[in-house]
């Protein structure tokens, strides 16, 4: 079954998803309350993959000389508005704040407190920073 919805309000039953699939989605949403959803609706043993970019591919956006005026704008406006989201967990305004890079630390500090674990990780880096990440995250079976 496929279905469209909001990732921070899921209209799925709790435990009965064998895997869910985030294709850079988590980067648009609020992020811990995502991936509760996704844990709550995943059936023990279930499993999560998500992929999402990384600083990377934003500096890319910013430093590329083939970059125009509006692409570096937006990998400006995302590396400010995911520092800006780490620090307060607010999102800045109107469309400065719709977007955020991800990071294997953000990652590792959510899953546990949502019963989830990283089960396996995959980053494409250039010049060592990441711009791709594939994770493979299984929901912890609970006692």
């Amino acid at each position: 079954m496929a279905i469209q919805a909001r990732a921070e309000a899921l209209p799925v039953k709790n435990n009965t998803a064998d895997g869910l699939i985030s294709n850079v989605t988590i980067s648009y949403t609020n992020e811990f309350i995502a991936l509760g959803e996704m844990a709550r609706v995943l059936k023990p043993g279930g499993r999560l993959y998500i992929s999402s970019h990384g600083i990377g591919y934003y500096l890319l956006y910013i430093f590329s000389p083939q970059s125009s005026f509006r692409q570096r704008i937006y990998g400006l406006r995302t590396v400010l508005n995911t520092w800006y989201y780490r620090c307060w967990q607010l999102r800045l305004p109107s469309f400065w704040g719709d977007t955020l890079y991800q990071s294997e630390k953000t990652l590792q500090k959510y899953c546990p407190i949502h019963g989830l674990k990283i089960i396996k990780t995959t980053i494409d880096r250039k010049f060592k920073l990441p711009i791709f990440m594939y994770n493979t995250v299984e929901k912890l079976n609970v006692l």
